[in-house]
């Protein structure tokens, strides 16, 4: 490593938002410390020229996350020399946040064993979002130990390179990821965009076709679909692949074998409900379910343990029981704005549409500017029978978020339903401009001349 990391003792300059965060843990001076024995580490150390590794406090932490730490910190203070101590303590602390300490621990790690991929992998990790370049260095020294296997390094290090701008050596790395796995998604849709940048729209066109039956591709390959579509004058499969790409969940984080062998086991609430809304998402509720369950029996007075299972709840068409856990949610946070309106869509798939449109309102006053919430208002009061009431609503949910056709075909149904023909040709005129091939249109425009 440069001498510049370990001017000032202190190892390297991290972003301002991070340096204040691990200051102020450091500040708490009443805390419980965790750090090495100043007689065996430190002297084995400096032996073999590794850094010290700080004190850590671990006040704000949870009990169950400070017992994980500790134990780390006991593997290393048995095991000095040991890569593997150090660098599972390094995780654990990167997992927790600590990034300048778990840095350090993972600097210390690759020294100690300078032949194993992991190190320089979660290296590449944590200095991904504040210093490219070192990560791509990182990565590179993680691919020329593992290549391929697993695909995660290289996969890590061409993203890096596409995203500075060096689409050929991108394109180099993905090209080496499809030699040895022909059909992985992930490298395929990573070869199409360079495609698309360097000017081969039809080749882009090709490799992004193959990507969207991949849960970690599909969404990001029916966009790209959509745009190369558009550049190649095909308008009507741009609309329809932009039409599939809204459709679907957000796309399943690609497997990333190192991280997950490495990540602690934590259990402490935040990042349990990071990781089901993550796979909530995505459309993966099956795999959320084991967390989802854990948070509301672990973690009871979290209010979003709550919110998350009634979420699961709902997509898994259980509304009656999704309103009870959202309910419990509002009692810890009664200003919840997604509880709000995960409890309106609950009374709404339960078609109790006058209580959903009475809590949908209540949405509506927490964020004035909540595009789907007035459009779920206008909705319920259209089907409780209140017409004219739901005009209003529909109209706000256009105002929001005017890309979304279903508001006017909607709002264009409802003034044909009052005998407001002019109205209704105005606002089907608009969602024409937003959606010209929208297959409603038709039978819309036949009920408009038909009054």
């Amino acid at each position: 490593m440069s001498a510049k990391r370990q001017r000032g003792g202190s190892g390297r300059a991290m972003p301002p938002a991070s340096k204040a965060k691990g200051r102020g843990r450091l500040l708490l001076l009443a805390a419980t410390t965790l750090a090495l024995a100043a007689g065996g580490v430190w002297l084995t150390s400096r032996q073999v020229d590794l850094h010290p590794v700080p004190p850590v406090v671990t006040t704000s932490l949870d009990a169950s996350a400070a017992r994980l730490i500790e134990q780390r910190f006991d593997d290393v203070r048995k095991n000095p020399r040991s890569g593997a101590a150090w660098g599972r303590l390094g995780a654990a602390l990167r997992s927790f946040e600590f990034r300048d300490e778990a840095l350090r621990c993972l600097e210390n790690a690759e020294k100690l064993e300078p032949g194993e991929p992991r190190w320089p992998h979660l290296l590449g990790l944590l200095l991904a979002s504040h210093s490219p370049t070192e990560s791509v260095e990182a990565f590179r020294r993680a691919v020329a130990r593992c290549g391929n296997e697993p695909p995660a390094s290289r996969l890590r290090l061409a993203r890096l390179l596409a995203e500075s701008g060096q689409w050929q050596q991108a394109r180099n790395e993905f090209t080496e990821l499809t030699r040895a796995k022909p059909e992985y998604a992930p490298a395929l849709l990573g070869l199409a965009q360079c495609a698309q940048v360097l000017g081969d729209p039809r080749e882009a066109l090709t490799l992004a076709n193959r990507c969207t039956s991949d849960r970690s591709t599909a969404r990001a390959a029916w966009s790209l679909i959509a745009a190369l579509q558009q550049r190649l004058g095909d308008t009507n499969e741009a609309r329809l692949a932009g039409e599939r790409a809204a459709a679907l969940p957000v796309d399943a984080p690609v497997a990333d074998a190192f991280e997950s062998e490495l990540n602690p086991a934590r259990s402490d609430p935040r990042d349990l409900s990071d990781r089901a809304q993550r796979l909530l998402q995505a459309g993966r509720t099956d795999e959320a379910a084991p967390l989802v369950q854990q948070l509301a029996r672990e973690h009871p007075q979290f209010a979003e343990s709550w919110l998350l299972l009634g979420r699961w709840q709902l997509l898994g068409r259980n509304a009656v029981a999704a309103e009870g856990s959202t309910r419990r949610h509002l009692e810890l946070d009664s200003q919840s704005v997604n509880g709000v309106f995960q409890l309106g869509s609950a009374l709404l798939a339960q078609n109790r549409f006058e209580e959903a449109a009475g809590v949908f309102r209540q949405a509506t006053q927490l964020k004035a500017d909540f595009g789907p919430a007035f459009y779920n208002l206008g909705f319920a009061l259209a089907r409780s029978g209140r017409t004219r009431d739901a005009i209003a609503p529909f109209r706000e949910a256009i105002r929001h978020n005017p890309e979304r056709i279903d508001s006017y075909v909607l709002l264009a149904d409802l003034h044909v339903q009052l005998g407001e023909l002019a109205e209704a040709a105005a606002v089907a005129r608009q969602a024409e401009a937003v959606a010209p091939n929208d297959r409603r249109l038709p039978a819309l425009w036949q009920k408009i001349g038909r009054r």
